[in-house]
């Protein structure tokens, strides 16, 4: 199991590292940490808490996926290290590994400048034979022209290539509003696809731990869709 790990180098303030974590278990109910960080983001690409620029050094949310050539993708939240505006550069970041124990991080699947300021909880997943990437993001998190224009947030879904290829999250849009968080999508008992994802509930959108779900189609470009209504 990967997961996210912090580290708070200030005890006067929120400002965290983040790293990713691994733990194995062989029965699912005791679990084993790995020693150290399984992986942690690389300056060349990724923007670092030193620098300055952000209020912590996004490097979480892990989202595994084999790839059928062999090896295997992790996707990420991250923000890159470069780009015009400084708040405008979340993107997908990348590592790959052979065996899931050591694990090389690579460029960002995704460009800074897509108006995010951060992409969290990122699925890639094949809906009806096609790929899709989910993420979210809300209001308050946009960037650039969507922040401008005054684009809600919520739950993000764009069509994407194979497992490993450019995403090109410019092109996102709603698949429903920030009422939901952390959305995947999720095919149930019966074949049908839905949308699972967190209640954010009160003035401060406090995220309650209750799962909502809603069925999710996909329309002739192959962007996925929650019916409204």
């Amino acid at each position: 199991m990967f997961y996210t790990g912090s580290r708070f180098p200030s005890p006067s303030d929120d400002a965290n590292i983040e790293s990713i974590v691994a733990a194995s278990s062989r029965d699912l109910h005791d679990w084993d940490t790995a020693s150290g960080a399984a992986l942690e983001a690389d300056p060349r690409w990724y923007e670092l808490l030193g620098s300055g620029t952000w209020h912590e050094q996004a490097w979480r949310d892990p989202w595994v996926v084999a790839d059928p050539r062999g090896g295997w993708h992790m996707l990420l939240t991250a923000r890159a290290a470069e780009g015009a505006d400084e708040r405008d550069r979340g993107v997908i970041g990348h590592a790959v590994s052979e065996d899931l124990l050591r694990w090389e991080a690579r460029p960002p699947l995704s460009r800074p400048g897509s108006g995010f300021a951060h992409l969290e909880v990122v699925q890639w997943v094949l809906v009806e034979g096609r790929p899709v990437v989910v993420f979210s993001c809300d209001a308050e998190h946009l960037a650039g022209e969507r922040a401008a224009d005054g684009a809600r947030g919520g739950v993000w879904a764009v069509p994407a290539g194979e497992i490993g290829t450019e995403i090109g999250v410019e092109s996102a849009t709603l698949l429903t509003d920030e009422s939901i968080y952390a959305g995947r999508i999720a095919r149930s008992r019966s074949g049908e696809w839905v949308l699972l994802g967190f209640e954010n509930v009160g003035e401060r959108g406090v995220r309650r731990p209750a799962v909502r779900s809603a069925p999710v189609a996909m329309d002739d470009p192959g962007s996925a869709g929650v019916p409204s209504g």
